[in-house]
């Protein structure tokens, strides 16, 4: 029983209390250690008896020791009192974390019976803490202002120091242009002398020119007579090499008759042992008939499969070797036509007006008709085939699918092999089909997509397909021929691939259709379906085009039409082109090695640069010399003898000028040009004046001087870029090959590696240059040396970057190396002196743009070729 509370806090009458006592038994935790807490609190405050304590905080002694036991548990403004005692009997505040963990443990107390006050509690916590944050964000917000403030100052000392910089950088930009006047002043002195030395110099070379004859006329001697030795040489080794294949060939075609002999043997004697045997058990089984069986004889006669059988001989006695062997040879070359009907709907085309093209032929046939397999076979499909209905798949032995839909009856199973004429399906009109009617496809894919005329290929195989058309219709082969060409003026370039496939497999398959194809093909090389005339190195529909042109069955003699074509590029080596009709056609760059162009019509055709080693003209017309000096040829080539007085001027002789020999000319045969060599340099083309560089999207065109002569230009396209440098040269001969040993040795000497090569573009370097890294580091960069001798110059490409490394991303360059154009001009220069360039017209120059390109990218990058 509770002992009753004292009301007076400070009563009148005073009662001894009793000092602090043990703590209550049936006390436990959470309010064991909210006790122990004030006990502690108490033990430390200072007070020498309870009953000071007790006044110290305003209440009786007894209510306070009720407090320290656990008896009594105090109200929340005890709290407050019993701090404000202990700070005015300390005299120093009582920590924040004291009062904080406190006041936790008291409200953990009253949790479950007074919850709103510890929820109160909660947010009270909450709040101190939030309050806590935000002045330690204030003070962090006080730090940053003072550092922003410091920050301004800094900047602003920057941009004094900035503005005393462009002052003095104004300064030296007065200074150098007084000093690049001088040295201008200089420079023309210096070309004044130089000019007068390179004409002594070039004297000098005449000289030279004049005592190397001799040694050139013998070298050229040499090669003439090394040649015809290599000729020789190979003449007799193809003979050799001929005489071997025929051996070869022979012994294989003997080797596979005695294969076929001893298979033909092996069967026959197979056969012969299986009739043995079987003519062994019917003398058996009739040595051991029954008398009843002797009645039988008087029956009537039976035909030949009941006689068998009531002998008990087996039905499938095998017949004779040699019929054995006829009948498997004679499966695997027969064909037969699927049903006896002619064709209702050809191929390709349509079924009925606004109708889709028939992707094979139709038969119309009555329902339920027989459907024969046309040879053997392996059925490869045989179920229900969507918009086919039920289909038929049969793989056959030489690699093509025929296909049977539209059927009522399936009478084979995937897997099963067919025999020609064997029976397969029953006609029908199942599917999408109208009326009974059978529809057949011959493919070279299981799928649908790849179907090929059906009528040409049966005619191939010695079917005759009859066609219900009335008189006056086109016959299946023409229809084929037809529709193909139809094909080919689509405006969708894999319908006219296909085309020109199905069109090439009707000229090898049916030669009678050569003349009628061979001019739908060159029709279209005349004239596009879209109204151009096409380029078969740019347009992969024509180029397939000319390949079954050039193709064509060689039995069938015809001279094709190719007037006005474009054939730019084009590789037309060793083609027949034997009187053809070339008038108008455009041959720039094309390579007509070896081809054969007797009495053709070259009248305006464009034979420049055209590579004509090897070719017969013999007999060709229209072949004009101002048409044909730019073109190609060879001791082998074969000219009018008109055109006679061409050949000596394109053949290298003992008596001609070293100026440009013919192997030199073969490496320029596709760039870079001479202008003197180019109808219109600048289209197309950046006008540099010693040099014409091609353009396009996307590239950066930079410059580089020496002095103030602009000397390089370097095109730089995406990750990769090509610098062009022009040089003078000897009018007799070229300086690459000395460049690049002088290129090589240098490198070397820096401490580089340097292959030397055989490139798209000739004999070039692949070097690994030493070069400073950005972090400061020794590294290397891979770069290539191109370069290309021309009349009296020489052009120089290095290429970096990607293009170095990548030859799928190289293409682009060398195509820019190959399209520039190189202008010498016709005043005296030493051999070495570079061409000097100028700024594209329309262009301005910015001089510290210039000493930036100058001064840090030729730095480490790229070696200048000496001279």
């Amino acid at each position: 029983m509770r002992r009753p509370r004292d009301r007076g806090v400070m009563g009148s009458e005073r009662r001894e209390q009793p000092e602090l006592g043990p703590v209550q038994e049936n006390v436990v935790e959470p309010e064991l250690a909210f006790v122990a807490r004030l006990r502690e609190l108490y033990q430390h405050s200072g007070w020498s008896s309870l009953g000071d304590f007790a006044q110290a905080v305003g209440y009786s002694t007894g209510t306070i020791s009720r407090f320290l036991s656990g008896d009594r548990r105090p109200r929340a403004d005890f709290l407050d009192k019993l701090f404000q005692a202990l700070e005015m009997k300390s005299g120093s505040p009582v920590t924040e974390e004291t009062r904080s963990s406190t006041r936790r443990l008291y409200f953990v107390c009253i949790r479950d019976k007074r919850p709103y006050e510890y929820r109160a509690f909660e947010l009270e916590e909450e709040l101190r803490a939030s309050v806590w944050e935000y002045r330690a964000a204030q003070r962090m917000v006080d730090g940053l202002a003072s550092d922003l403030q410091e920050v301004r100052g800094e900047r602003d000392d920057l941009d004094r120091r900035r503005r005393a910089l462009e002052q003095a950088a104004a300064r030296d930009a007065v200074r150098r242009g007084e000093l690049q006047l001088r040295l201008e002043n200089e420079r023309n002195d210096y070309l004044a002398a130089r000019s007068a030395l390179n004409e002594q110099i070039q004297e000098l070379n005449e000289a030279l020119r004049e005592a190397r004859e001799d040694r050139d006329r013998a070298r050229d001697q040499c090669e003439r007579l090394n040649h015809g030795l290599r000729r020789a040489k190979a003449q007799a080794e193809d003979e050799r090499q001929r005489h071997l294949d025929e051996q070869q060939r022979l012994r294989a075609e003997r080797d596979q008759e005695l294969r076929a002999a001893q298979q033909r043997a092996a069967a026959l004697e197979q056969a012969l042992a299986q009739a043995e045997e079987a003519l062994q058990d019917w003398k058996s089984r009739s040595s051991t008939r029954t008398p009843s069986d002797e009645g039988a004889r008087s029956a009537p006669v039976r035909t030949t499969g009941e006689a068998a059988s009531a002998s008990g001989r087996p039905k499938d006695v095998p017949m004779a070797a040699e019929e054995q062997e006829r009948q498997h040879a004679h499966h695997l070359r027969a064909y037969a036509a699927p049903v006896d009907a002619p064709v209702s709907v050809g191929y390709h085309e349509p079924r009925g007006p606004g109708g889709e093209p028939n992707t094979g032929i139709d038969f119309a046939v009555p329902d339920r008709t027989e459907v024969k397999a046309i040879t053997v076979g392996r059925v490869v499909t045989a179920r229900w085939g969507g918009a086919y209905g039920y289909e038929v798949v049969i793989l056959h032995h030489d690699g093509r699918y025929s296909q049977y839909a539209q059927l009522a009856a399936l009478s084979v199973r995937a897997g099963e092999e067919v025999q020609p004429g064997q029976r397969i399906a029953r006609s029908g009109s199942t599917g999408n089909a109208s009326s009974p009617h059978l529809h057949f496809e011959i493919r070279t894919a299981p799928d649908a997509g790849s179907d090929i005329a059906p009528v040409p290929y049966l005619e191939s195989k010695g079917v005759r397909v009859a066609s219900g058309a009335t008189p006056g219709r086109q016959a299946p082969t023409e229809l084929a021929v037809a529709a193909q060409a139809r094909r080919l003026r689509s405006h969708e370039a894999a319908e006219r691939q296909a085309a020109v496939t199905e069109l090439s497999n009707l000229m090898h398959g049916l030669p009678h259709t050569v003349p009628e194809i061979v001019g739908i093909l060159c029709s279209y090389l005349r004239r596009a379906p879209d109204g151009g005339v096409p380029c078969p190195a740019d347009d992969p529909v024509a180029q397939a085009v000319l390949r079954a042109v050039l193709d064509r069955p060689s039995e069938t003699a015809l001279a094709v039409d190719l007037a006005g074509a474009n054939l730019s590029r084009a590789d037309l080596s060793g083609a027949d082109l034997h009187g053809a009709n070339l008038k108008g056609a455009l041959l720039v760059n094309a390579s007509l090695t070896g081809c054969d162009l007797r009495y053709a019509d070259l009248t305006h055709t464009d034979l420049r640069r055209t590579d004509l080693r090897g070719a017969d003209l013999h007999g060709a017309t229209g072949l004009r010399p101002a048409g044909f000096t730019t073109a190609l040829t060879d001791g082998k080539t074969v000219l009018p003898a008109e055109l006679d007085a061409l050949r000596r001027q394109h053949t290298p002789r003992a008596s001609a000028e070293p100026e440009s020999p013919a192997a030199a000319f073969a490496r320029r045969a596709n760039g870079p040009w001479d202008v003197s060599e180019v109808r219109a340099p600048g289209e197309g083309r950046i006008d540099m004046g010693g040099l014409f560089v091609p353009e396009a999207d996307g590239m950066e065109l930079r410059v580089e001087v020496a002095g103030d002569v602009i000397v390089a230009a370097t095109v730089v396209l995406r990750d990769s870029a090509i610098q062009f440098q022009a040089f003078a040269a000897p009018r007799g001969e070229g300086i690459w090959s000395e460049v690049r040993e002088e290129i090589a040795s240098g490198i070397t000497r820096q401490g580089g590696i340097v292959d030397e090569v055989q490139g798209p573009l000739g004999r070039e370097l692949q070097a690994q240059v030493p070069v400073q890294l950005p972090d400061g580091g020794d590294g290397y960069q891979e770069v290539r040396f191109v370069g290309v001798d021309g009349p009296r110059w020489f052009l120089r490409g290095v290429i970096s970057g990607r293009g170095a490394v990548q030859p799928q991303a190289a293409g682009l360059l060398e195509q820019f190396f190959r399209d520039t154009v190189v202008v010498r001009g016709e005043g005296p220069m030493a051999p070495r002196d570079p061409i000097a360039l100028r700024l594209p017209p329309g262009t301005r120059r910015e001089p510290e743009a210039f000493e930036r390109t100058n001064g840090t990218e030729g730095r480490g990058q790229t070696p200048q070729a000496a001279g």
